[in-house]
């Protein structure tokens, strides 16, 4: 699935969007979720990086699991998100000095319900707001987008009924890097986070039907491997940095 979020409503606050949210998720519901403060969108620097927290409200990868048995209508589903790298847990560590283990949040969870009259769905739920470092309930609003036919300039909602669309996961796991990275399409996203310098490497990119444009490039974006063309079980390599495809479908 490839969403993106379309409004967040904290508690009391009025409901607004001050990112650009997208998340990729495979058929095998593994995701990458890049929040981007929309001011700084798009993001392709040519000196030199931002700050993290000039860019970015959020980042996160993992994998997703529906809950069974949350609602026996079928008209809510739960689903819990298991987070591998998250952007919160890696600044408190840095803020803090703690090991990263010292600062894990645990698994989110979101309530999902289709919108009577909108092709939109909701989610309910209570997780940090980024701004306050604090628990709040929320309510967020997502729209599924088609990975093939979307584009950066023009919207394209997701077509229910389309076929074969070729998807792939790679994963990064060593001593000193975890990261994953999920192309739906003709749409990826990956993450990184160094294990010992807490660094992130944030890209998010669209194939024009010859080459990627960049849309997100924080870090170095030369350690993902977007033009990957093998299949499941297979191990490619970027500056030294190994990933393996755990997930593959054409």
């Amino acid at each position: 699935m490839f969403s993106t979020r379309v409004s967040l409503k904290w508690a009391n606050e009025q409901a607004s969007e001050p990112t650009s949210t997208y998340v990729i998720t495979s058929p095998g519901a593994h995701f990458v979720d890049i929040r981007i403060l929309a001011s700084a969108y798009p993001y392709n620097p040519t000196k030199g990086d931002a700050t993290y927290e000039e860019v970015f409200d959020w980042v996160s990868s993992g994998m997703e699991q529906v809950v069974e048995g949350a609602d026996e209508t079928g008209e809510t589903v739960e689903i819990k998100f298991k987070l591998e790298i998250d952007s919160m847990e890696v600044t408190e560590a840095i803020k803090t000095g703690k090991p990263i283990e010292d600062c894990r949040r645990g698994t989110d969870s979101g309530i999902f319900s289709e919108i009577p009259g909108s092709e939109d769905r909701k989610e309910i739920g209570n997780m940090v707001n980024p701004a306050i470092g604090q628990n709040q309930d929320y309510i967020e609003i997502w729209r599924s987008l088609d990975p093939e036919k979307h584009t950066p300039t023009t919207e394209v909602r997701e077509d229910a009924t389309a076929k074969g669309i070729s998807s792939y996961v790679l994963v990064c796991d060593s001593e000193h890097w975890e990261g994953k990275v999920v192309r739906l399409g003709n749409w990826v996203q990956g993450l990184i986070h160094s294990k010992q310098s807490h660094e992130l490497h944030v890209v998010r990119a669209w194939f024009n039907g010859s080459e990627w444009e960049y849309l997100i490039r924080f870090g170095d974006v030369e350690l993902f491997d977007l033009d990957f063309s093998g299949t499941k079980g297979n191990v490619t390599e970027k500056k030294g940095l190994k990933w393996e495809c755990i997930e593959y479908s054409s």
